[in-house]
């Protein structure tokens, strides 16, 4: 294949693309793109209030959603310097508006080649980064969970594997060359296309697979923890709205899909739009799942929260024996809180009510 000039490569490839141009318009990209970055920062805000007004201190979780936010708002910033070079690249291969000279022709596209390779790797970080605030985020609520973390480690590996395999698998040389004549040959055939679909389905399937996996730790910390089964309900409600990230990734992909051109191209702007909205989405739906104190007081005003130890258990059972003649209560003892009785429970569900409670007292 000869080698041709940077206006003539893009001008040949608009003309094997159908010379349609971006599907998604220069002031839609950064306005979605500034739009959901404020949203997250906003939901990021009022997770850090809540720590503030809490335990005054920062965990694990805290400090990955705010290095997610930073790569976020890194990519937004990203987008807002170099968006024009790709909309000026892919408008010149469709014919939409004249080339310039040459050099300035080949300039704009390397410069969008390199920018498109930076915002790739800010979306597979700030995934990752993601998902483990998320497991970190429930390790903290688990912490008091018998055998917790036999399920806690495997997700963690899989989660890091799947970071390594999609940036072992990407294709550097495309992203990072500045040779036109590479581009044109290696960069622009038909199996290079097809090879870079399917490192987007997979992409997408490693990504659901590892959200989904990190699913079953609430489910699974619910399960064998005895609760009343509303407060469970209520519990599962927040921890799924992780199911929102699922969904997003799986629109990413069909998107990329349908959008293709009839060479096997992506359309990068609905590409690299849908990777935006993934990751801020990620990051508002992780602090909203990081709320479950809003079901309780306010800790500074809140009194203490009274878990029956064993003895205190049997002390109270030898006590109302005595005032009522009788034996022991057994099981059908009451627990108190808060100087009120709530009700009779077994001695196996005060005592796992008394480990979720240990691990919520950590996310307030």
């Amino acid at each position: 294949m000869p080698v041709l000039p940077a206006p003539q490569l893009l001008q040949r490839a608009g003309e094997t693309s159908g010379g349609s141009g971006p599907g998604v318009s220069y002031d839609a990209f950064l306005g979605v793109i500034w739009a959901l970055t404020a949203l997250a920062t906003v939901f990021l805000a009022v997770r850090l209030q809540s720590r503030y007004r809490g335990p005054r201190r920062l965990f694990w979780d805290d400090g990955f959603a705010i290095f997610a936010w930073s790569l976020a708002l890194a990519t937004a910033i990203l987008w807002q310097a170099e968006a024009s070079n790709m909309y000026y690249s892919l408008n010149v291969a469709a014919g939409l508006v004249p080339p310039g000279s040459a050099s300035d022709v080949q300039n704009r596209l390397l410069r969008y080649i390199h920018s498109e390779f930076a915002a790739l790797l800010l979306y597979y970080s700030t995934i990752c980064t993601i998902k483990l605030s998320y497991l970190f985020f429930f390790r903290r609520l688990g912490s008091n969970i018998d055998r917790f973390g036999r399920i806690w480690w495997p997700i963690l590996l899989f989660v890091l594997a799947t970071y390594f395999i999609m940036l072992g698998t990407y294709p550097y040389s495309c992203s990072t060359t500045t040779s036109i004549a590479y581009l044109s040959t290696q960069c622009n055939s038909a199996s290079f296309h097809h090879y870079t679909t399917i490192i987007l389905d997979l992409s997408c399937v490693l990504d659901v697979v590892s959200d989904a996996l990190i699913l079953i730790i609430p489910f699974t910390l619910l399960w064998k923890v005895r609760i009343r089964r509303a407060k469970k309900v209520a519990f599962l409600g927040i921890f799924s709205v992780s199911v929102i990230t699922i969904v997003v990734a799986i629109v990413r992909t069909a998107s990329a899909n349908d959008t293709k051109v009839s060479s096997g191209q992506f359309d990068p702007t609905f590409l690299y739009l849908w990777s935006a909205v993934e990751a801020c989405v990620a990051i508002i739906v992780s602090c909203l799942s990081a709320f479950p104190q809003l079901f309780a007081a306010s800790p500074r005003n809140a009194k203490p929260i009274f878990t029956p130890s064993d003895t205190y258990r049997a002390m109270m059972s030898r006590i109302r024996a005595r005032r009522t003649g009788g034996g022991d209560s057994g099981s059908g003892q009451y627990t108190t809180m808060h100087g009120q009785e709530l009700g009779p429970y077994s001695t196996s569900e005060v005592s796992d009510s008394g480990k979720l409670l240990d691990g919520l007292k950590l996310l307030k």
